[in-house]
């Protein structure tokens, strides 16, 4: 099957009447004149080629840096709602509707206690819209005050 770089170099030589020029020079010319292009169309195709590969990894860069500040932004979204349920001693706030067992239950005793709480491992898993995929939020809680 041919390529569409050889179709349109077809295309192309027809239109311009190359074969036709090249008919009309000596032999010798136009074994040159045919090597010379061949050289040329590869150099082209590798400078179009390294063109490309640059192109591709700067969009995988940038995608990279939007995912990363989605993460960020959304991490930093977490981490206020987390504070915000434990200053109102919210058990029942969004961000925690899907802990259940005896993470629940600790959350429960926390949110009941007045006094300070250190060293507390929390992890949380949910769907992140976004980024398509499941994310895991791990957290310590390091200090809370009344």
């Amino acid at each position: 099957m041919a390529t569409a770089g050889f179709l349109g170099s077809k295309i192309k030589a027809k239109t311009n009447k190359t074969m036709d020029w090249l008919d009309g020079k000596e032999s010798v010319l136009q074994e040159q004149l045919v090597t010379f292009a061949r050289r040329r169309a590869d150099v082209l195709r590798k400078r179009k080629k390294e063109i490309e590969r640059g192109v591709d990894e700067e969009i995988e860069g940038r995608m990279r840096e939007v995912a990363q500040a989605r993460t960020s932004k959304s991490k930093k979204q977490v981490d206020k709602d987390v504070r915000k349920a434990f200053e109102e001693k919210n058990v029942d706030a969004a961000i925690f509707q899907e802990i259940h067992g005896i993470q629940q239950e600790q959350l429960q005793q926390m949110m009941k206690k007045d006094e300070l709480i250190l060293g507390v491992q929390f992890e949380h898993t949910c769907y992140h819209k976004e980024l398509r995929k499941d994310c895991t939020w791990n957290a310590r809680v390091m200090e809370i005050r009344q």
